[in-house]
């Protein structure tokens, strides 16, 4: 499989700045549905990370691979 990393620094008319970070997989087996629990790994990227930042992060498990979004103020 692959995995396709971008990220993006937007401002706003203030002086915030803000960075959108996608990991985005492909190519790999085919995700049927997303896990009935949650693991170690799963808690870390969706939560621990984004308070870590003061962020927001969200995990959707699509067909053909994960895609995890992280934004945050810089």
């Amino acid at each position: 499989g692959h995995v396709d990393v971008k990220w993006t620094v937007t401002s706003s008319g203030s002086s915030n700045r803000r960075l959108t970070l996608e990991w985005t997989e492909s190519g790999g087996p085919e995700i049927k549905a997303a896990p009935q629990r949650k693991g170690f790994g799963s808690r870390i990227i969706e939560s621990i990370v984004a308070v870590s930042v003061s962020g927001q992060s969200t995990l959707d498990y699509r067909p053909e691979g994960i895609h995890w979004r992280l934004e945050f103020d810089l």
